[in-house]
């Protein structure tokens, strides 16, 4: 019996060779996994309007604060929607609560990415009573007028303008 096969010697060279390879892939992984899902499309390197390029976190504080109005969708049904923003919030965080009246959909906001003056949430966490009705997801813009007012639209159709309340 050669010294290679030995009990006494543990793994051979071979086996060290694939945990290795395993270890290195598994490790490759987590790390696209946790880039990808921290900064989920490149329109998020944009830094949101007031940020610093420095150690200042890029949040959604230019769009804080408790939001209502009317939106439409292509069909031209008109409905109610709120929001509220808490300040402070980063990309990944659950930072908020939205309410749809024509579903109805009641559920809860995470900043998805802000690209320039865009900052695009997704959706979930429905309640309970609104969860069959309501898909979730990214999908639902906000984005700052000049005039104080906030923009609201969806990448499903609907748009709307919203006052701060």
């Amino acid at each position: 019996m050669s010294d290679d096969a030995s009990p006494a010697k543990g793994l051979s060279k071979e086996a060290w060779g694939a945990i290795t390879a395993i270890t290195v892939a598994v490790i490759s992984g987590a790390v696209t996994l946790a880039v990808h899902l921290w900064q989920p499309s490149k329109g998020a390197s944009s830094p949101a309007p007031g940020a610093s390029s420095g150690s200042a976190s890029v949040n959604a504080d230019a769009i804080a604060g408790r939001w209502a109005g009317t939106a439409a969708g292509s069909d031209g049904h008109a409905f109610t929607v709120e929001a509220e923003i808490a300040p402070g919030c980063t990309p990944a965080a659950r930072c908020g609560i939205i309410s749809v009246s024509n579903l109805p959909c009641f559920g809860a906001l995470y900043l998805y990415t802000i690209a320039g003056d865009d900052y695009e949430f997704r959706v979930d966490d429905f309640t309970k009573s609104s969860a069959k009705a309501c898909t979730s997801g990214a999908g639902e813009h906000f984005r700052r007028l000049p005039d104080g007012t906030l923009q609201y639209t969806t990448n499903y159709g609907p748009r709307g303008v919203l006052t701060k309340r």
